[in-house]
């Protein structure tokens, strides 16, 4: 397990009487300029609520749910990114906060000398910066650069518009911007000088904090089991001893425990989405054990837990004896209970009864969240109340051919205003009211 370099700021002194609300985490807008097949220049502007990312097989909806699932976490280095050049800018807003970004990786070709004329292709070499401004309204904007294996640089400048001297330069250790995470950046950006010490702004320090408790996995609910998979099978790693608490994105900040290597049983109803799914399944209660820790180099390291479901205070059911359906719902209830802010899911509707696709639904509370559909079943459980929501959160995906070139491109847009105010008339005056069918009927889906 490889840990960001610890360069966490050191808390203000006095917090500010003013201090901002612990306020929500919401994705903006999202700009391509590179990646993969997607059409240079596709832009998308999000809403507070629900989105529903339609189209074909094949027109780049995982795609764009991993790339939204990346952005609403700032990492980059998962396995979906591997080996993949790309530029991304993107808008956050964190609670009253606004963050823009801009990460772009590439790979620089490298060359070693052999013998006389001759040369050796190496491995490319892998290159990546992110630049990033932070606005507090009426309080605070820097902006940081950050590349691989350099400073890290805060500005009080666009250094990318105006030529201005850094007002600080950190160095860390191996410096990659594309592993580190939301509550980093934001941190990176709001330390300032206070009473001659570089500390994190009074008014980020909540906002920080709590993004630290709650990271957000970085990766959709996928269309199958990999979220369950990567809960038991040792994508769940929790580090414990003297001075050392790693918890990883997995890990629901309500189930966060201390130990010291002996084993460790947590009742998942401490969760309250968790304790939903379990009544939900028919359960009176489930818990997640972890045995004895493996020695690490800080402490004890947790991972590869099971879960037990149980009836009248005796365990019925183990997690791999459920049904494909109980293990997509219970997956589900814990990927909610990582990501509290944001969530992301492909294919919900994937072996659920339309009963618990509306739990689902429901469950989702004031998220902002992203889900792809084939189904009907899916589009139709979700409301839209205006014409701008519907503008918003449709966001249409079809796979075209490249204008005078080879292959295809994936091509991603939202509703027009013509578009939406059809879709708003025809929703208001039609005795239908599946959004599937007008969707269809208007020839959007």
């Amino acid at each position: 397990m490889q840990d960001a370099p610890d360069t966490t700021p050191q808390s203000p002194a006095e917090p500010a009487a003013d201090s901002a609300p612990v306020g929500r985490v919401r994705v903006r807008s999202l700009t391509v300029h590179q990646f993969r097949e997607v059409r240079p220049g596709t832009t998308l502007r999000f809403g507070e609520g629900t989105h529903l990312v339609l189209g074909r097989n094949a027109s780049g909806k995982s795609t764009l749910l991993e790339l939204l699932a990346a952005v609403a976490a700032l990492n980059f280095r998962g396995p979906f990114f591997q080996a993949t050049p790309f530029h991304l800018e993107a808008e956050i807003a964190v609670g009253e906060l606004t963050l823009q970004v801009e990460v772009r990786r590439q790979f620089e070709p490298v060359r070693m000398r052999s013998v006389g004329d001759k040369y050796v292709d190496l491995p490319p070499r892998d290159e990546a910066e992110l630049h990033a401004s932070l606005q507090v309204p009426g309080v605070l904007q820097q902006w940081l650069r950050a590349r691989t294996g350099e400073a890290v640089e805060i500005f009080p400048r666009d250094p990318r518009v105006e030529a201005s001297s850094p007002t600080t330069q950190q160095y860390h250790g191996g410096t990659d911007p594309l592993s580190w995470s939301l509550s980093h950046v934001l941190g990176e950006c709001a330390t300032v000088d206070i009473d001659g010490a570089r500390r994190l702004h009074p008014r980020v320090w909540d906002l920080y904090r709590r993004l630290g408790s709650h990271p957000g996995t970085g990766a959709p609910f996928d269309e199958s089991l990999g979220a369950l998979s990567t809960i038991v099978n040792g994508g769940l790693n929790v580090v414990r001893g003297d001075g050392a608490k790693f918890g990883g994105p997995w890990l629901p900040p309500s189930l966060d425990f201390d130990a010291m290597g002996e084993p460790v049983t947590r009742a998942l109803s401490a969760d309250p989405t968790l304790r939903l799914a379990i009544q939900c399944l028919g359960y009176e209660e489930a818990k997640l054990h972890f045995g004895p820790g493996t020695a690490w180099t800080v402490g004890w390291r947790y991972a590869s837990p099971s879960i037990q479901f149980f009836r009248g205070g005796r365990a019925v059911r183990r997690h791999d004896q459920l049904s494909y359906g109980e293990q997509r719902l219970f997956s589900f209830a814990w990927y909610l209970a990582c990501n509290p802010d944001v969530a992301v899911a492909d294919e919900l509707v994937n072996g659920l009864h339309a009963e618990w696709l509306d739990w689902s639904i429901d469950a989702l509370g004031d998220r902002q969240s992203f889900l792809s559909a084939q189904s009907p079943l899916l589009v139709d459980a979700v409301h839209f109340d205006s014409e701008a929501q519907l503008r918003e959160g449709i966001i249409l995906c079809e796979a075209k051919p490249r204008t005078g070139g080879e292959g295809h491109e994936l091509v991603w847009r939202q509703l027009d205003a013509r578009e939406s105010d059809l879709l708003a008339r025809a929703f208001a005056q039609s005795r239908l009211d599946l959004l599937s069918d007008l969707l269809h009927a208007l020839d959007l889906w």
